[in-house]
């Protein structure tokens, strides 16, 4: 887990990410977790990170989305999340997430298994379905 996304501050959404932090750091954590949230996020969780998580043995990075706009707000090689506005009585945000497309792995015993025709393996493999006669 490197990535956790906030849709807003109503307590259902937030309270138990200041528990969930520490148990990633009992659980011997080392690398970095990024917070995504609205407006509000980083007045909610950094002082409670300053007060009781000082000596975490991993960094936790706040980062703000803007509510009121759609946006790219993070993108790795796997994934891309957008934010969209949604209508709340606080600042809300959604997210859509968009996987990338990459190359299938063909199994090629299966492929022989059920005498898939050499010709179709590279279809297959760019993600086309094969229906077998």
């Amino acid at each position: 887990l490197i990535h956790i996304f906030i849709s807003h501050l109503h307590g259902d959404h937030c309270f138990g990410l200041p528990g969930f932090i520490s148990t990633l750091g009992l659980l011997g954590r080392t690398g970095t977790l990024h917070v995504h949230g609205p407006e509000g996020i980083e007045r909610f969780l950094s002082p409670i990170l300053e007060q009781f998580y000082h000596r975490m043995p991993y960094q936790v990075e706040i980062h703000t989305i803007d509510a009121s706009r759609h946006a790219l707000v993070h993108e790795d090689k796997s994934v891309k999340v957008y934010s969209i506005p949604l209508s709340h009585r606080i600042p809300a945000v959604g997210y859509l997430f968009e996987e990338k497309c990459r190359a299938r792995h063909l199994n090629k015993a299966a492929a022989e298994f059920y005498n898939i025709p050499l010709a179709e393996y590279p279809l297959i493999i760019e993600g086309s379905d094969y229906t077998t006669p």
